[in-house]
């Protein structure tokens, strides 16, 4: 701005003998730099019950976390958490919302961290009683308008507190869920 104006007086130019309220070129600058800028991505952090919509390289999938149990009971008997540890489930449902078929590896894109920061595993092949499973290691596999809602269960200390859950498709923006 002070360069198009020290150009412009350098020039010899100014805005005498202009009509009352007519742009000057250093006004039409001042504008176009104070215009609006868009709004940034939509927001992609809320609670329970939130959903979210991401694009990434396998495709474009709405997701939402719909539920939480802590501490969620083992469907088998012969199955259960480690020492010292506990099952939290969370009920997520993942939709196809493009046109194409949509794949994401799960085991990688979908984490949680507890009240301190630390990594939480997600458990393979841990069901609860909380309803139907969705296996991490199977991956995400959805047609066009596809949907699947299930529990995955993560494995942490008794003491600790599930903080947050996150997932990211590959390519895609994270979504989380803060659940404190």
């Amino acid at each position: 701005l002070i360069a198009v104006a020290t150009a412009l007086h350098a020039a010899g130019c100014s805005s005498a003998g202009k009509q009352a309220g007519a742009p000057t070129a250093a006004s039409t600058v001042q504008s176009d730099v104070s215009a609006p800028k868009p709004s940034a991505a939509p927001p992609t952090t809320g609670g329970i019950g939130s959903s979210f919509t991401l694009k990434g390289a396998g495709g474009t999938i709405q997701v939402a976390l719909l539920k939480l149990v802590d501490p969620a009971t083992a469907q088998e008997t012969y199955i259960k958490p480690g020492a010292g540890k506990r099952w939290v489930g969370a009920e997520m449902s993942f939709k196809n919302v493009g046109s194409a078929p949509f794949s994401d590896a799960l085991f990688t894109g979908l984490v949680a961290t507890d009240a301190q920061g630390h990594a939480v595993g997600l458990q393979d092949m841990a069901p609860i009683s909380a309803g139907p499973m969705i296996d991490p290691l199977a991956g995400l596999h959805l047609g066009a308008g596809g949907i699947t809602t299930g529990w995955v269960t993560y494995s942490l200390p008794t003491p600790a507190k599930l903080a947050r859950v996150q997932y990211t498709p590959t390519g895609a923006q994270m979504a989380e869920w803060k659940l404190n």
